[in-house]
């Protein structure tokens, strides 16, 4: 795995030490699960905003029930 060097302030350094200590995860893993979990959280957030403009919009939102529809009946097709 390829390692490289990020510059950090003081206060982020600080900040670091004490969630590394309070996971007990090296300062790379403590990194890591906050990168991981930041992304997350973001794709889960465009995805709520993207699903929002849908409802907002009725010609939209009755597009996404007609195909949500013909999905739905595909689980019928006896097909596996």
């Amino acid at each position: 795995m390829s390692s490289y060097t990020v510059r950090i302030n003081g206060e982020s350094k600080e900040m670091l030490e004490r969630l590394s200590s309070m996971l007990k995860l090296s300062q790379t893993k403590t990194i890591q699960k906050f990168l991981e979990e930041a992304y997350r959280k973001m794709i889960l957030e465009q995805a709520n905003l993207a699903y929002a403009r849908i409802n907002a919009d009725d010609d939209a939102r009755r597009e996404q029930e007609q195909e949500r529809n013909l999905w739905d009946r595909t689980i019928m097709d006896g097909l596996k």
